[in-house]
């Protein structure tokens, strides 16, 4: 059975042929079966299994999540015409360059207005302010429903039997001390980083000149700041603040 995922990026297309019964993952490290170029998609973000009864998409912790016709998921079935955005990649499968078969197989057997209630296990990290943001900015096709209001959106997932993930928004709004906690604590970090390059510049003060010295201090203090920012802000799912405060444990907990 030949199955062709397609993937577009800042108008480059890849496309890869996923092999039966084996896990094909995505992300931007290497050693992904998939790599893509996508600075908004995690070192492993996502896992496709094909079987013979279907195509399934699962999140592997992934800091963008993975968004299924415009709703965010922590996994789901797929099928031929789902929409699927991996960080600002757009992903489909190629039902040309596919087999018949595949795309047989693939079909979803029913309306496609029931499609957005079909298996659908939610990962409400922020997916409803993001589908709206996507609307009013028309990044997504028409043929996709609008999105639902909150309480449409809870009655389907209820009758999918789908799990209701809080956001971390949501968490730092119901606990506003930690919230406060865990602001000061990224705070007090982004401090402590700044302590390792001062050390060196004043151990180094004395064989440089002023004007060589504030340059020197300048750098080094801009790049500690760049690489916390990116640490802890980007690369890790949850900041440092969160993780010892509690809002990590909390949305953990769900």
């Amino acid at each position: 059975m030949k199955l062709i995922i397609e993937f577009s990026h800042n108008d480059q297309i890849m496309t890869h042929e996923l092999s039966l019964q084996k896990r094909t993952t995505v992300g931007r490290s290497s050693k992904n079966v998939i790599q893509l170029q996508d600075e908004k998609i995690s070192s492993t973000h996502c896992l496709f299994i094909l079987t013979k009864n279907g195509l399934e998409i699962r999140d592997l912790g992934s800091k963008n999540g993975i968004y299924l016709n415009g709703i965010r998921i922590e996994s789901s079935e797929i099928f031929a015409g789902d929409e699927i955005k991996l960080g600002q990649t757009n992903c489909k499968i190629n039902e040309s360059l596919s087999d018949p078969d595949a795309i047989d197989l693939l079909t979803f057997p029913g309306r496609t207005k029931e499609r957005i209630a079909f298996e659908l296990r939610a990962d409400f990290t922020g997916a409803r302010t993001q589908n709206q943001m996507n609307f009013k900015r028309n990044e997504l096709p028409n043929s996709i429903l609008p999105p639902l209001s909150l309480e449409k959106e809870i009655a389907i997932r209820r009758k999918a039997k789908s799990p209701i993930i809080i956001s971390k928004a949501s968490i730092h709004e119901r606990n506003k001390g930690l919230s406060i906690v865990a602001k000061s604590l990224d705070y007090l970090c982004l401090f402590l980083s700044l302590l390792l390059p001062f050390y060196i510049t004043s151990s180094i003060s004395a064989k440089l000149s002023y004007e060589h010295l504030r340059i020197i201090t300048i750098v080094i203090v801009l790049l500690s700041i760049g690489n916390f920012y990116i640490y802890n802000f980007k690369r890790r799912k949850f900041t440092i603040g969160e993780a010892l405060s509690g809002i990590q444990k909390k949305y953990e907990a769900q």
